[in-house]
């Protein structure tokens, strides 16, 4: 009987180890979506506003200038209202992956609106992020994206470009 009940014992401290793995999985799987834009896979416009945050009070604590690049796809409405909602989704995870590819690991690049994006550039001086526009935007209008009716067509984006030093009290806003 008493085997039979560190048996029992034994099986129950597994199942709560493995049901607690599964709650902590499934808690972390919650945060990322969370934070995550579901169509583009980059950062919701609530996670770039708080890992800015996080990266203003460390160029503050240290002095360290960053530059801030907006993004807009020129026209994207009429992208939807011509081609449909599919097409324009597509234009918006191919445009993310143009971002994705082009940013450096220490940068934070977010879709914090329907077609609008930024980056957030630590330790870049305003000739890297305007170099960053500049190449984003030319690898964005060599973009072909394909109509219902099988024609292809292109897009351009609009950029801005901001110097930022927080430690004199600029700010992202």
């Amino acid at each position: 009987t008493a085997s039979l009940g560190a048996r029992r014992l034994s099986a129950a401290l597994v199942d709560a180890f493995r049901l607690t793995h599964e709650l902590e999985r499934a808690n972390r799987l919650a945060e990322a979506a969370a934070m995550t834009d579901a169509l583009t896979g980059l950062s919701n416009r609530r996670a770039f506003l708080d890992h800015a945050e996080q990266m203003l009070r460390y160029a503050v604590r240290h002095h360290r200038p960053m530059c801030a690049v907006m993004m807009d796809i020129d026209w994207f409405k009429r992208v939807n209202d011509t081609y449909g909602h599919r097409v324009g989704d597509d234009v918006l995870t191919q445009v993310a992956e143009v971002l994705r590819t082009r940013v450096r690991g220490s940068d934070i690049c977010g879709r914090i609106g329907g077609e609008e994006f930024a980056m957030l550039l630590p330790d870049a001086s305003v000739q890297d992020a305007c170099r960053l526009a500049d190449e984003v935007r030319s690898h964005v209008e060599q973009l072909n994206f394909a109509a219902p009716d099988g024609r292809s067509f292109r897009i351009t984006a609009s950029f801005g470009v901001s110097v930022l030093r927080p430690w004199m009290g600029e700010d992202i806003g």
